[in-house]
């Protein structure tokens, strides 16, 4: 809500004899898509982690969330949250901002529909979660579209812009909007890339085998079609034109992210990650820790792999065998993937995400 002194301040003014009514908008959190919200704490992490943590930050989230809760005004949830420092801190915050905002304004709209959560029983669970539930995940490369894209191509404001020839062979750029409006983006987002691959040209072809406007184009350009052919496809050019170019702009995305795919040997990437996280083989042979040492060496001389790839598989294998690594082969890694100071603290910043670092000396001559 807003501060008294702001209250005061328009009372006090003239503008107040104008003034019928004030209304508080909740704006500081967005939605990017309908079942997402976001508080844009993108470079916060160290805020809330760490000797750097920041408990202000920590009120600052548990206020974006609760505005989260009063925009759905679905009711007063029950809070269940992890067993960490930070995921507690920002839990409790919560309850205590929804205890000054009054249960007035956080009690469920009359009349939920069937489909609001809640329709089960009238009870609603906020879960706070942090990384330290599932820190591997966030290093894993994910091969769904959605993910593909944010990882190796990410759009700004996402806004695509695509490049291709008009009729006369000059090169034209378009820029797109790739969100939820989108319905070949909201259908396809989440599927496996080789599927997209395989089904958004069909798509197109089926597109174009099921209008007759390219046919009637092609009648009018040889002169065989009449008036009302011809007053029939411009009526419903435009709409087919729409959705051929988002799926030509679809088609060429994936296409994009695939040659990257192949470009930065990602499938090697990929194979020792499932490895470095499941402990085994594809085939469900065990792996110990020397044999993915040695193969993340072994990938060090590939110069295909990103650095950055390289920096995300160190962190991996720490994660996973962080309690195995001495210093000494640490540090021989790190020379090995050609990386330095800068990636060895954010090894050792794993720590504050509860992660063994490095191997345990006295454990070890125990």
């Amino acid at each position: 809500t807003a501060p008294e002194s702001l209250i005061q301040h328009f009372a006090g003014s003239r503008v107040a004899t104008r003034l019928k009514t004030l209304k508080d908008l909740l704006i500081d959190f967005t939605a990017p898509e309908s079942l997402v919200f976001s508080l844009h704490m993108k470079y916060d992490l160290q805020s809330f982690f760490g000797p750097s943590a920041m408990p202000q930050k920590l009120q600052q989230s548990a206020a974006q969330i609760v505005s989260v809760l009063q925009t759905l005004r679905d009711a007063t949830p029950t809070i269940r949250y992890a067993e960490s420092n930070a995921a507690k801190g920002v839990a409790l915050r919560v309850q205590d901002v929804m205890d000054a905002v009054g249960p007035t304004l956080m009690k469920a709209q009359p009349g939920a529909a069937a489909g609001s959560s809640t329709s089960n029983n009238g009870t609603v669970t906020l879960l706070v979660l942090d990384r330290t539930v599932d820190l591997a995940t966030a290093l894993l490369h994910d091969l769904n579209y959605q993910a593909m894209l944010s990882d190796l191509m990410p759009l700004q404001n996402g806004v695509y812009v695509q490049t291709y020839k008009d009729r006369a062979g000059n090169d034209q750029k378009r820029s797109t909007p790739v969100d939820e409006n989108d319905p070949f983006w909201f259908k396809h987002r989440l599927e496996h890339i080789a599927t997209c691959m395989k089904e958004l040209p069909n798509e197109l072809q089926a597109l174009h085998d099921a209008n007759p406007q390219l046919a009637q184009a092609s009648k009018m350009r040889s002169g065989g079609t009449t008036l009302s052919d011809l007053g029939e496809a411009v009526r419903s050019l435009p709409a087919f034109q729409e959705k051929e170019a988002k799926l030509s702009m679809h088609i060429d995305i994936v296409t994009r992210l695939f040659n990257t795919f192949k470009i930065q040997s990602l499938r090697d990437v990929i194979d020792l990650e499932q490895k470095i996280v499941t402990g085994e083989t594809p085939e469900g042979t065990k792996c110990n820790f020397k044999e993915l040492y040695q193969s993340l060496t072994d990938m060090a001389k590939d110069p295909q792999v990103p650095q950055q790839c390289k920096v995300r598989l160190i962190l991996l294998l720490v994660v996973a065998e962080g309690a195995n690594l001495s210093v000494e082969k640490r540090e021989k890694l790190l020379h090995a993937l050609g990386l330095g100071g800068e990636e060895n603290q954010m090894i050792e910043s794993l720590q504050w995400f509860d992660v063994a670092t490095v191997k345990d000396k006295k454990k070890a001559t125990t």
